[in-house]
């Protein structure tokens, strides 16, 4: 789902084919990293403690090193995949980048995972519904997500 709400968001924001398609291969493996961490961290019911959380915030790197081996490498892919928790206030990770400092495929792969993250149902909470979701998005644009790649992605749900 992730994918396929990425490639709508790059259609529709005119990226060229090439662009589109490095987005798609990153949206399919944005979490590719997930395999170095524990399932009981990611199903975890209650609140990640401090540790939990630092090793979350590793994830990025784990899939960039995974990727980084692969035979397709491709640094596009790698950095849309690595910048892929910066928020535009500075408060993401693993950078704390700002702004148009974070690359377009991470901010269009942001938006189009968050999304399906608060879609989906949870271990610590049921699914958000569509208008929800948006609705909790916006309260964020221009601080975690890009207003105009959340405004593209409103349209495409309505």
């Amino acid at each position: 789902r992730v994918a396929i709400y990425a490639e709508k968001l790059a259609r529709r924001m005119n990226l060229s084919q090439k662009e589109i398609e490095k987005l798609t291969l990153a949206a399919r493996l944005h979490d590719i990293g997930k395999i170095a961490i524990r399932d009981e961290v990611f199903h975890k019911p209650d609140k990640l403690n401090e540790a939990e959380t630092a090793i979350v915030r590793r994830l990025p790197f784990f899939s960039w090193k995974i990727l980084d081996a692969l035979p397709t490498n491709d640094d596009v892919v790698k950095n849309t995949v690595l910048k892929l928790h910066e928020k535009l206030d500075g408060s993401g990770y693993p950078y704390g980048l700002v702004g148009e400092q974070i690359p377009l495929p991470s901010r269009i792969l942001s938006v189009a995972d968050t999304f399906v993250s608060m879609t989906s149902n949870r271990s610590y909470r049921p699914p958000f519904s569509k208008e929800e979701a948006l609705k909790n998005m916006a309260a964020l644009a221009n601080v975690h997500y890009d207003p105009e790649v959340l405004q593209n992605l409103t349209e495409i749900i309505q």
